[in-house]
């Protein structure tokens, strides 16, 4: 007699963990970088067009990003692999000129899921972005 046991909830969700762990430490390397994961590997850029020196500070729950000063014209950028769980958030401040620091949601998973590369351009009135059906713009909070 056999019997048929069904896997619970919680190991499920365990084994789905490690599996997304194992396929992010397992990268293959492809013609355009290091591939991994189940969602494709993203970039983000952030660009100033502030006329000023813009000081940028970018972190996730688990990754803090450092301090980076970026000249008028110029970009920093940064990559990683989003999350199984679809809940990857990096969030940055910005400074230049002496002004209170802004804050930007740099790259939240569920408005920016699919996309391989997020060019941001930083300004003074907030952050745009060039998509395909012109540019979107996101004023500070």
């Amino acid at each position: 007699m056999t019997s048929s046991r069904k896997l619970p909830i919680p190991t499920f969700i365990a084994v789905l963990v490690l599996l997304q762990r194992y396929s992010l430490a397992a990268r293959v390397p492809t013609s355009t970088g290091t591939e991994g994961g189940i969602w494709p590997r993203t970039t983000v850029v952030l660009i100033n067009e502030v006329n000023d020196l813009l000081t940028l500070h970018c972190q996730s729950k688990e990754d803090d990003l450092g301090i980076h000063v970026v000249p008028k014209g110029e970009s920093w950028q940064f990559s990683f692999d989003p999350n199984f769980f679809s809940s990857t958030l990096y969030f940055c401040s910005f400074h230049w000129g002496g002004e209170e620091a802004r804050y930007f949601d740099a790259y939240k998973q569920s408005r920016d899921l699919g996309y391989k590369r997020i060019p941001w351009l930083v300004r003074t009135t907030g952050v745009c972005i060039d998509g395909l059906g012109g540019f979107t713009c996101y004023p500070w909070h």
